[in-house]
């Protein structure tokens, strides 16, 4: 650069300008999960930018971690309602060029229909009690659980405690069996679970109560023989009569 005065005076400077058009390099994936404020990152190619993340048409700054990575702290996002939320990252370099990258992010935080009704196929007469001969002598007894129109080969199911994985036959049955183990006679809860793909637990209609009776009901008692008069547990000549035979008689219980 040259300046001349009036008097004819000449001075001269130098001075560099860099020219810098190249856009940064900003990225988001679509996401989809069950936390209604959750974290955001994704990459950025310029670890001098400013990075600002637009939710829902509100802008908040997010961190450049200096890595290729930029991040948006978890619940820094107010309470999202459940559905499709426009994202949209922008990034902004030293010498004011920008770049955009938009995405989805989808709030889920229903369960899927994984799981329905359980029933006991042992249980008969539907009456919810298992007496002796519906119970068997093995010591368990089954809890099958209706699969519902979500769940796939290779969902898991816990059915208390244990985790049952669906098969390809159990989605032809329409339900999986579980082995429940009976430990004596009274109450025995029977709670079954499936968590979906965003953490969400399905329980839907899978608590039952199935009260478990092996006692036998008191309907007879002790045995009495009426000619034995002198109760010695044995019968003479002169007791038992000339018929050839004997009374038994049979307590009724309550």
């Amino acid at each position: 650069m040259t300046a001349t005065d009036a008097a004819g005076n000449v001075g001269n400077d130098t001075a560099v300008v860099t020219i810098d058009t190249s856009l940064p390099v900003v990225s988001l994936d679509d996401l989809t999960t069950n936390d209604t404020t959750p974290a955001l990152t994704g990459a950025i190619d310029d670890p001098t930018a400013t990075v600002v993340v637009n939710v829902d048409g509100i802008d908040y700054p997010a961190t450049n971690n200096g890595d290729g990575t930029w991040t948006l702290a978890d619940n820094t996002l107010p309470a999202l309602i459940d559905g499709p939320h426009t994202v949209a990252v922008t990034a902004t370099d030293p010498a004011g060029n920008t770049a955009t990258d938009t995405a989805t992010l989808t709030i889920d935080t229903v369960p899927a229909d994984l799981i329905g009704a359980i029933t006991i196929p042992e249980d008969l007469n539907g009456d919810g009690i298992l007496n002796a001969d519906e119970l068997g002598t093995d010591g368990s007894f089954n809890a099958q659980v209706a699969l519902g129109p979500d769940a796939l080969d290779g969902t898991v199911v816990n059915v208390n405690g244990v985790n049952y994985t669906v098969t390809a036959a159990d989605l032809a049955n329409g339900y999986i069996t579980a082995a429940i183990p009976v430990t004596g006679e009274g109450p025995v809860a029977i709670h079954a679970e499936a968590v979906d793909a965003q953490g969400n637990v399905d329980v839907a209609d899978a608590d039952v109560t199935v009260t478990v009776d092996t006692v036998p009901a008191d309907l007879i008692g002790a045995i009495t023989i009426p000619e034995d008069l002198n109760g010695d547990g044995i019968l003479n000549a002169d007791e038992l009569g000339t018929d050839g035979s004997f009374n038994a008689q049979v307590a009724l219980g309550p």
